[in-house]
């Protein structure tokens, strides 16, 4: 190996350890804070999802937090929230707070976060106790919904969900 050679190989192996640092000793890259944004699911209905997170521990890959989403009514449901990061990608799943539906199950999401928001993908539907029954009728129990998410504040997702009414 040459001297160029060498000094290439060290400059990666710096900014290779750099990214390992920031990412996931400072977690950095975490999608971190107060989160917001609106969506229509496969079926045609409106809605609004929410999302605050917290700053994942140092040397921690795992967040966690809350959400609510509001789907076709301004009624909001709360769900606790775990997450995984994994890069630039990760995934959350949503446990429902205070079983509203006997039986419902978790919602998992994946994430993605890029250039100041959030895209998280997967099955958001409000109508629980319908699973099972029609499922190959319902498109939101097989089809995937995509929500865009930006920073915000509780007052921007609850106006979101207010919107439904009308």
């Amino acid at each position: 190996m040459d001297r160029l050679q060498i000094a290439l190989a060290l400059v990666g192996l710096a900014l290779f350890s750099a990214a390992l640092v920031y990412f996931f000793v400072l977690a950095k890259g975490a999608p971190h804070g107060n989160w917001h944004g609106t969506f229509v699911t496969p079926s045609g209905k409106r809605g609004a999802l929410h999302l605050e997170i917290s700053r994942p521990r140092a040397k921690r890959v795992l967040f966690s937090g809350s959400a609510q989403s509001c789907i076709g009514s301004p009624l909001s449901e709360p769900y606790d929230l775990v997450g995984q990061m994994s890069g630039a990608d990760s995934s959350i799943t949503l446990s429902p707070r205070g079983m509203r539906t006997e039986g419902e199950p978790p919602i998992d999401l994946d994430v993605e976060w890029h250039d100041g928001g959030l895209t998280v993908t997967g099955l958001l539907r409000d109508d629980f106790a319908e699973i099972g029954v029609s499922d190959a009728i319902n498109p939101d129990h097989s089809q995937p919904t995509t929500v865009h998410l930006e920073k915000g504040d509780d007052a921007d997702y609850e106006d979101a969900c207010r919107s439904l009414s009308g």
